[in-house]
């Protein structure tokens, strides 16, 4: 739950807990993305208004982190709101003050929706990238060590199933807080990458001119 007024934030928790669901808390946009590397995550409820973030912003972020649901809680009613936020992958909306039955009943669909679909473990040219444990396995079985940015960086790659992927949306992945990296930093964790994987993974991530980067497997 991502909720910057804490006495909202309480409410909302004492109603999911009370319906069996176990619930992680984040008052920012940067507490969020700190907690979703450090559980596992089953849907996620986004309030627009937070303090150091566009809720906007932390969504494109979301998704490019997560194939997990998002419900969008806002004050507003606004079209224009909502739209944007489908646009950039929202799943659902509620609308406050939440009526906590829809909000339930929602979440229930969403995650029941969304558990077939769910995918943690990618495959490219032989190599294993595994979301739950964090680990990426060569050919051989051996896993390659790397750091929090550089294994965000290649996760967003594997989750696009080929779709190049640009420098900004690879900033999204990669970045924890409002003030984003540079591109340079993608380009140097994109190198980092390419000397940790060696000469197995020679061609793994393909640089797309004057695009961005995409995996070998589904390279143009």
């Amino acid at each position: 739950m991502i909720e910057d007024d804490l006495f909202v934030q309480g409410l909302m928790s004492s109603l999911l807990e009370s319906e069996g669901f176990a619930t992680a808390r984040a008052g920012t946009a940067m507490q969020a993305l700190a907690e979703l590397e450090r559980v596992s995550i089953s849907a996620i409820l986004l309030d627009l208004g937070l303090p150091d973030e566009e809720g906007l912003a932390l969504l494109r972020k979301l998704r490019l982190r997560t194939a997990a649901p998002v419900i969008v809680v806002t004050a507003s009613e606004g079209i224009d709101e909502r739209l944007a936020a489908l646009e950039l992958g929202a799943d659902d909306f509620v609308v406050k003050p939440v009526e906590p039955r829809e909000l339930i009943l929602r979440l229930k669909h969403a995650i029941s929706g969304s558990a077939q679909s769910e995918k943690t473990r990618f495959e490219a040219a032989g190599w294993c990238l595994d979301l739950a444990s964090r680990v990426l396995r060569d050919p051989e079985g051996t896993s390659v060590e790397l750091r929090r940015a550089e294994f965000n960086l290649l996760a967003a790659l594997f989750r696009a199933r080929g779709r190049v992927l640009t420098r900004d949306e690879l900033l999204d992945a990669i970045s924890t807080g409002p003030e984003a990296p540079t591109e340079r930093t993608v380009d140097v964790l994109v190198s980092r990458i390419r000397k940790k994987t060696g000469a197995l993974g020679t061609g793994l991530i393909v640089t797309v001119t004057g695009v961005g980067y995409t995996l070998r497997p589904f390279s143009p």
